[in-house]
């Protein structure tokens, strides 16, 4: 018999990420870039008080193993020319069998939701502070 298991981190998170969305998803143009070590899905975005709530779904290939580093670099660019605002992120654990996806969140602190142009979500394997 299969059990399948929830981590309980991952179940409150997910609670709580549902608990803050207030509405229908927002039609902000959104480019998840996905690369071969991780794919990034179902990607939607809420207005909230703070700005623009990101959320999705990460998936791993089903033969990659071991340790995925790195995080998911959030990039707004808006209609006015400001500077793009940047959010970095992680997603919660990853599953080595079963459905080996995970939920991310991420929160684009802006006074004004309306101007972003477009989002794009992409996985980077470093730190950005890394320099080469």
């Amino acid at each position: 018999m299969t059990r399948l298991r929830i981590a309980p981190v991952a179940l409150v998170a997910a609670l709580a990420l549902t608990a803050c969305v207030g509405g229908p998803a927002v039609p902000t143009p959104i480019a998840p870039i996905s690369t071969k070590q991780l794919r990034i899905y179902g990607v939607r975005a809420y207005l909230q008080s703070r700005g623009l709530l990101v959320m999705g779904q990460v998936r791993r290939p089903p033969l990659d193993l071991g340790p995925l580093w790195g995080h998911l670099h959030v990039t707004a660019s808006f209609r006015d020319g400001r500077p793009p605002l940047v959010v970095d992120t992680r997603w919660g654990t990853i599953s080595p069998r079963g459905v080996r996806s995970a939920l991310f969140a991420a929160v684009l602190r802006t006074q004004d939701p309306g101007q972003i142009e477009l989002v794009r979500v992409e996985y980077r394997p470093v730190s950005d502070d890394r320099h080469a």
